[in-house]
This record gives C-alpha cells, structure tokens and sequence, in this order.
C-alpha cells in the first residue's frame, strides 16, 4: 500500500511517502546537521502523522527520563492535552527519578500507574524472570506439574539426541 503525508517544513508543502519514512545512512547523515528548528519541525511532524495514523487512540508511556520528557513536550505543544501520557512506577525506579516524574506530574502532565503486585511479591509468588518465556514455561512446569519421568528427562536434557527441549 502506497501512502504519501503532508508535512509543512520552512513554509513549504513536502509529501513524504512511506519508504522515505526510513532512514538510511544518507538521510541520517543529512538530518544529523539540519537546524535545531528544522529537527523541531519533523519531529511535529510526524507526531502528527502518528496521532492521525492511529486515529487519535495512542498514549505516550513516560519514563521520567530526557527523551520522553522531551517527547512530552513536544506532544503538548502539537496536539495539547489529546494524548494522554502514563508513568508506570513499578518500585524498582532510582528515587530521583521517581521525584522528578512527581515534580513534573504536578503540572498535570501526565497519570501516575502503579502494578498490582510490588517486585518482592512477584519473586515470591512467580519467581524470578529467567531469559525467555519458554525458560520460564518449563521451569513453572518442572515444578508445579505432575510430570511423567520421561516428559521431566526431557524438559531438562532435551530429546535422545540431546538437542530440542533442554533448559538453559
């Protein structure tokens, strides 16, 4: 599917079509030394293209640091308060980071979410997060199923040949 944008740049109309969305090593090297004002503007602009893409039904998650307070702004002086933005304090965030968010949630910026569970319970209860969720299958399965010896063998060594099914 071809699909082309409108953007204003400098006064000027400039189409954009979907393959010059990405950005290979020239384009990179040309915008790296446009004017701060000019970067300003494509950044505007495609935080447009986006909201429109999505019919308005998108989020900003806010992490606190520069990029997304930077972001944050941006989207507020685009398109106002339209976007909501959310700050997931998970408990495991550096304090000043967490001051800081709060500090600028003050200005109603953005909501503040907190998980249901804190880190420690989810330790206790799910037990630490290994390397990938078919890691974390079989060792929920080697250790609240009732496994046949055969099915247990093959969770931990894999198949005769040693190969499909080991852990770690």
């Amino acid at each position: 599917m071809l699909r082309s944008y409108l953007c204003f740049l400098g006064g000027k109309i400039m189409y954009i079509k979907n393959e010059d969305l990405k950005l290979n090593e020239g384009f990179y090297a040309q915008r790296k030394y446009l004017p701060y004002e000019s970067k300003v503007k494509l950044a505007v602009c495609r935080i447009r293209e986006w909201y429109e893409y999505w019919d308005g039904m998108v989020y900003l998650s806010y992490s606190g640091g520069l990029d997304s307070t930077v972001l944050l702004a941006l989207i507020r002086m685009t398109l106002g308060k339209d976007v909501p933005a959310v700050f997931c304090n998970t408990g495991l965030e550096y304090p000043e980071l967490v001051r800081f968010a709060r500090k600028a949630q003050e200005s109603g910026a953005f909501e503040e979410i907190r998980p249901g569970k804190n880190f420690r319970q989810v330790i206790m209860e799910e037990g630490y997060p290994v390397i990938s969720k078919e890691n974390a299958a079989k060792i929920r399965k080697l250790r609240h199923g009732n496994l046949s010896p055969r099915y247990r063998n093959y969770l931990l060594n894999g198949d005769e040949r040693g190969r499909f099914g080991m852990l770690a």
